[in-house]
């Protein structure tokens, strides 16, 4: 099996992510959906075998590595291909994978829709961002977008700590050292020690894996660093500067955050189901869609129909006062006056 064009036609069809299963053709994720590429053969133990080989001649000390454990992550690029992240894996005695396409340009905030929120937290120069939500959510690609932003807005030295890089950013008006753990450095905790003496402006770590890396991370936003990080999480949980987000949490009343979101839009604060929603009102998502991408879907389908509820009354209402206008206005309108008589004399 050749691997490049398989990439590549996957690419073509539109596909975020490629599997590969001994006994079945290449499976190809679209529009969230799996459905298998059939013009293509069935994957064999051969493939896969010749397939680890290729992937993983980047760095012969992972692929060693994947022989003693049965796990690999890696990013794999090639010719005129997209970058992408690549997790090889053991399973039942046979080796699986899962292809994740990572787009080669780096979308705006406008290209993604997200909120004026995320500006205004890229604009920020100290404190702890995360960006956290569930697997295919678009961490990487949100994260992406804050930190081109930043290269491209201020003259500044980003250090980024990632397994595996998957966006290569280009230097613009900033410096951009990007590591990738297990081929620039050992681990998360040590190069973010280190970075902490490299004169970083912006710090990016990968992912928050364990409390070790957490504390540093706080360390290094408490002296003074912007430093960005994700979290696999369902529900969004921002750290911001809010008072009541503070006496929730210190009070241990972690189910009332979600009102003080939704309550917070003064502070560019909105909840996940407000922002979907909003998509689905727009005509921008589709309802089914937006109900399956939501935390609860029966949670988002009664505020959901209350939103379109609301939104029908208000276009009523609005109608109406605008009827109600208009016959005020014709009410107002002077009568059109008759031109005045003159009469003439006998002999005028």
């Amino acid at each position: 099996m050749e691997l490049n064009p398989l990439l590549r036609r996957a690419v073509e069809l539109g596909a975020s992510d490629i599997h590969l299963k001994v006994g079945l053709p290449p499976i190809l994720r679209r529009d969230g959906a799996l459905s298998p590429l059939e013009e293509w053969a069935i994957v064999s133990d051969k493939d896969v075998g010749s397939l680890i080989e290729v992937v993983g001649k980047r760095s012969p000390e992972r692929l060693e590595a994947f022989k003693q454990t049965g796990d690999l992550d890696i990013a794999f690029q090639e010719g005129d291909l997209p970058r992408f992240r690549v997790n090889a894996f053991r399973q039942r005695g046979h080796i699986s994978f899962a292809f994740r396409v990572i787009p080669k340009g780096i979308p705006s905030f406008e290209t993604l829709g997200l909120p004026p929120g995320i500006q205004r937290l890229a604009d920020g120069h100290r404190g702890l961002v995360l960006v956290t939500g569930a697997t295919g959510s678009g961490k990487t690609t949100t994260l992406a977008a804050m930190i081109d932003y930043i290269n491209r807005t201020r003259q500044q030295h980003i250090v980024t700590i990632e397994d595996p890089i998957e966006i290569v950013h280009s230097d613009h008006s900033c410096i951009v050292n990007q590591r990738e753990v297990g081929l620039d450095t050992p681990d998360f905790t040590g190069a973010l020690r280190r970075a902490l003496r490299q004169d970083p402006d912006v710090i990016l770590i990968g992912e928050l894996r364990d409390a070790e890396s957490a504390q540093t991370a706080l360390q290094a936003a408490e002296s003074g660093h912007l430093v960005f990080s994700t979290l696999h999480t369902v529900d969004a949980a921002e750290t911001m500067t809010n008072t009541r987000i503070a006496d929730l949490i210190r009070d241990n009343q972690p189910e009332s955050i979600t009102d003080a979101i939704a309550e917070g839009s003064f502070f560019d604060m909105q909840s996940f189901s407000t922002a979907l929603i909003d998509l689905v009102i727009s005509g921008k998502v589709d309802q089914e869609v937006a109900a399956n991408a939501a935390t609860n879907r029966h949670d988002f389908l009664v505020l959901l129909e209350h939103s379109l509820k609301q939104q029908k009354a208000d276009v009523a209402a609005t109608e109406k006062q605008t009827r109600a206008d208009e016959e005020r206005n014709r009410e107002r309108e002077p009568e059109e006056e008759l031109p005045a008589l003159r009469l003439a004399q006998a002999g005028d």
